[in-house]
């Protein structure tokens, strides 16, 4: 009888030390006091085993609950309290820490999970989680938004130096930019913000066209003419292709993408030319170059309405709102198109390009 006594005490006490919960402990060996923040660095460390099996036990469906929920704190917090080492802990820390955003302590969580006590032995209670495919779904999914995220940082970095460069590049061509006329009715194809202002030597008020405004073989922009052939262009460094279109009215597409040049204070860049039916350039088009946003459009748009005070304006807006174009058309005065359109990430850049049409155009 003294026998059974002794034996059913060390059975109870067995049952008492599984439900004594033994908490969790830092990297150095102290008891973690701050659990948030130790979750962040990734510095705690489960030591608890069969001994905290009871107290892991009692509280499965609890945890399982706050991970259905996403409830991650609270989860971090019940088991880090309990302290118990196996598998299925180590993951619930893991997926909390990357709930949070920890994502580095994450992956060291989830690694752990790989080499500790495993929830689905002889007996299963791994509470319908299957390990390591969960794991490794978790480690995956960190990897992928890593990559994300170096990747809109590496964006961000380029966008913020081509910024950098345009806003450097308009502050040295502000002052001192050319201002393109293309009309065959006077002498100058160049004119200074203050010379524009200027009504008697600028501005015609009778029929709204620049004054002292050049014929069109006087005319050009970067160096290109409306008056240069395909052998010319060539020899400044333009590749020439026939064009494969049904278009008669265009007998060849030209491209430098080397070259660069100014429109209105603004750099350009990636030079386009159309040699038309007359063998000659019709049309001169080229983007701007640096970060263009909406204003910059605005800001270009009022120059060249300033600049191109034509009869017959006309403006048009695409169904879409991708496109917005504003054309000057009056009898040999040439066009100036100006395109923005937006970004449709990831099919599309927000482009905003310039194009000056030769009179030729519209006889």
């Amino acid at each position: 009888m003294k026998k059974q006594t002794i034996l059913m005490a060390c059975f109870i006490f067995t049952l008492l030390g599984g439900c004594a919960s033994k908490g969790s402990y830092t990297l150095g060996g102290a008891p973690v006091t701050n659990m948030l923040e130790s979750l962040e660095k990734g510095e705690i460390r489960l030591k608890c085993e069969l001994s905290c099996s009871g107290a892991y036990g009692g509280n499965r469906r609890k945890m399982k609950k706050l991970y259905d929920n996403e409830l991650w704190r609270d989860l971090a917090f019940t088991v880090s309290d309990i302290g118990f080492q196996s598998d299925q802990s180590y993951y619930y820390l893991g997926r909390a820490a990357e709930g949070l955003g920890y994502n580095d302590a994450a992956i060291t969580y989830y690694k752990l999970a790989k080499t500790a006590f495993k929830c689905g032995g002889l007996l299963n209670v791994c509470d319908g989680f299957v390990f390591p495919r969960d794991i490794n779904s978790g480690l995956n999914r960190l990897q992928i938004a890593m990559e994300e995220a170096r990747e809109r940082e590496e964006t961000k970095a380029k966008e913020e130096i081509r910024g950098r460069e345009a806003a450097k590049v308009r502050e040295e061509t502000k002052d001192s930019y050319i201002v393109e006329t293309l009309t065959r009715k006077n002498e100058t194809s160049l004119a200074t913000p203050t010379e524009v202002n200027e009504p008697n030597d600028a501005i015609s008020s009778q029929d709204g066209v620049l004054k002292n405004s050049p014929p069109i073989s006087d005319f050009s922009h970067n160096g290109i003419n409306f008056n240069m052939t395909q052998h010319e262009i060539e020899e400044k460094g333009f590749v020439c292709n026939p064009s494969k279109g049904k278009n008669s009215n265009i007998e060849s597409k030209c491209e430098h993408m080397d070259m660069t040049g100014v429109a209105f204070g603004f750099p350009t860049k990636d030079y386009r030319l159309t040699i038309g039916p007359s063998g000659k350039v019709d049309i001169i088009s080229a983007d701007f170059s640096g970060r263009i946003d909406s204003a910059d459009y605005f800001s270009i748009q009022s120059k060249i309405q300033h600049f191109f005070p034509t009869q017959n304006e006309v403006a048009t807006l695409h169904e879409q709102g991708l496109l917005r174009r504003d054309e000057w058309v009056s009898n040999d005065n040439a066009a100036a198109v100006l395109t923005y359109v937006s970004a449709i990430p990831p099919f599309t850049k927000q482009t905003l390009s310039i194009a000056f049409r030769s009179p030729r155009i519209f006889r």
